[in-house]
């Protein structure tokens, strides 16, 4: 039996005409596996976006090899024309897969881990050998991708009513900037030598870059480093002549790092408000990303505690990191925040799926609001 995954890249890999790509077979585990070359494919990423017609499970139903591929002129690799693929195929053979239905993503067969592990590791053989930075690794929650099951002959198999033979995940992602009277009015209300703060700046483009997770975390910890270098410098200004004694004492010895300067020196400045105590989960999640960073930038590697970070592990750090903003802006004069947030709600709809009773179907909807 066979487990056929194909997901719909977020990038263009340009394969030139004629070329011969043989499949790479290899054995993994209990399976066989089959890394067929970059296909062309009929549907296009901008197909799936928020204004399309049909669902994204239901526009999966093209996810596959286009018979006649096109090359372009424009593009010539070693003087050969370039055709724009986007399809990428691994075949799963064993004797047999678990097809009940009902099943999530990580609980298919072969799991949504294990395909994505070897559908990276071959991304990053592509990236490291091309020198490509666009070549990058992708994930399922952030992927349109199919497993169809089939026979040994390539056949779909039959219907049955208690095990699937199509598995689709489709994904959205929208980013919605707007600009409504009250963001408009505070526009006009602002001096001409207006700025963003440089720890604002910088947390917003770790919010731009979640799924660099790498650049993004390095972003975020560089944001939360300005910010408290940013309070104490107002804050100790207003510190009683008792507190002053101590903070010098405590400065001149020592460069503190930026998780000391919170644990340490801002309650020394505020009155005592301590982050460590008044919101231990976001004092972890804080230690969680400087320890993430450290490893990072000694070693390479996004591990913390022996546990490799991924997105929805980034996403859960950078919503602490923003209300750790907010806690210590409360800390601050109004005049030296940020600008009071103006954004009004948006209300996304979209057709996520219609029903079939061949397919099993996850969809996942984000946006962002700016």
């Amino acid at each position: 039996m066979i487990a056929r995954f194909r997901i719909l890249l977020p990038y263009t890999v340009f394969v030139p005409e004629g070329a011969r790509l043989d499949p790479i077979k290899q054995t993994v585990a209990s399976y066989q596996v089959t890394i067929h070359p970059p296909y062309q494919t009929k549907l296009l990423l901008q197909d799936l976006d928020l204004f399309s017609e049909k669902s994204p499970i239901d526009l999966l139903e093209d996810l596959e090899p286009v018979s006649d591929p096109t090359f372009f002129d424009q593009v010539l690799i070693g003087g050969r024309r370039g055709g724009p693929s986007t399809l990428i195929q691994i075949d799963f053979q064993a004797d047999s897969f678990s097809r009940k239905r009902g099943q999530e993503p990580q609980r298919i067969d072969p799991g949504a881990e294990f395909i994505f592990a070897i559908l990276n590791s071959f991304l990053s053989k592509i990236r490291s050998l091309t020198r490509s930075p666009y070549v990058k690794n992708v994930t399922p929650n952030e992927s349109h991708f199919r497993i169809t099951y089939l026979d040994d002959e390539g056949t779909l198999l039959p219907e049955d009513k208690e095990l699937f033979r199509d598995f689709r995940c489709g994904n959205i992602e929208f980013n919605a900037n707007h600009v409504s009277e009250a963001i408009w009015n505070q526009i006009q209300s602002l001096p001409d030598s207006y700025a963003p703060l440089p720890y604002e700046k910088l947390l917003l483009d770790a919010q731009s870059m979640m799924s660099e997770i790498g650049a993004c975390i390095f972003l975020m910890h560089a944001a939360l480093e300005l910010l408290v270098e940013h309070a104490l410098d107002i804050l100790k200004e207003a510190m009683p002549a008792s507190s002053r004694e101590i903070w010098s004492v405590l400065t001149d010895k020592q460069r503190y790092r930026v998780a000391e300067q919170y644990k340490d020196l801002l309650p020394l400045v505020s009155g005592g408000r301590s982050l460590v105590k008044e919101l231990p989960d976001h004092w972890n999640a804080f230690m969680k990303l400087c320890k993430a960073r450290n490893g990072f930038a000694h070693e390479g590697k996004l591990v913390v505690e022996g546990n490799e970070l991924y997105l929805d592990d980034v996403k859960e750090i950078f919503r602490k990191v923003k209300e750790i903003v907010d806690f210590v802006e409360e800390l601050l004069p109004i005049e030296k925040r940020r600008q009071p947030f103006s954004g009004a709600k948006i209300d996304i709809g979209k057709k996520l799926a219609d029903p079939n009773p061949g397919t099993n179907r996850n969809v996942t909807v984000r946006v962002d609001t700016i």
